[in-house]
């Protein structure tokens, strides 16, 4: 007879993503954009928020590269998934906050961009992010970002470091990762413990 000694060991296996304290604004993304609208609708998002998911994703890729999945959940956060509750409503078809070139108070809502459309206002959020992760080509020649000045380019590479950038607050970034990080959950892309068979 022989007698095998068998241990254990269980590591974690990361399946298809993990948590995060920090994120690359330009980066791949594993959630999907059906994984967003779920999300979003657990966390009593608008109809309109919800469909702004299809926008993100289309449009992420040829506006900087920008995670869109990173976007998202900043606009989450911007407008209370499109609750708002603010200054602004959705009338404003502004995601994210972008004041005018001119700018203003956060409390005057004549200091904020009225995009024409949602479209062009989420076109302007990802240039607004691919021009401060210091996207390639960027700043670009035309775009629908209102204030889309040079000086910012590679100003804020992560969510992180967000803070301060593009709010006046140190806990800014960290906020958003919570999102994310609420995101990557509830799209069941987590780590999950391995059994490895050690003879």
């Amino acid at each position: 007879m022989v007698l095998l000694n068998i241990k254990i060991s269980i590591t974690p296996h990361k399946l298809s993503g993990e948590f995060d304290d920090d994120i690359k604004i330009i980066s791949e993304t594993i959630i999907d954009k059906e994984d967003a609208k779920l999300w979003a609708k657990s966390r009593g998002a608008t109809n309109e928020f919800i469909e702004l998911s299809n926008l993100y994703w289309e449009h992420s890729k040829i506006h900087g590269d920008v995670n869109p999945a990173l976007a998202y959940v900043q606009a989450a956060k911007e407008t209370a998934f499109g609750n708002f509750g603010g200054v602004l409503d959705e009338s404003y078809h502004n995601p994210c906050g972008l004041k005018t070139s001119k700018g203003g108070s956060d409390k005057d809502p004549k200091a904020h961009k009225k995009f024409k459309n949602w479209e062009d206002g989420v076109k302007a959020h990802l240039d607004h992010l691919a021009l401060y992760a210091g996207a390639e080509n960027y700043p670009k020649l035309r775009t629908t970002d209102p204030r889309h000045f040079a000086f910012i380019h590679g100003k804020a590479t992560s969510a992180i470091k967000l803070s301060e950038n593009w709010a006046p607050s140190d806990t800014y970034g960290k906020e958003v990762m919570v999102l994310y990080n609420q995101l990557l959950e509830h799209s069941g892309n987590l780590e999950e413990p391995t059994i490895l068979l050690l003879y």
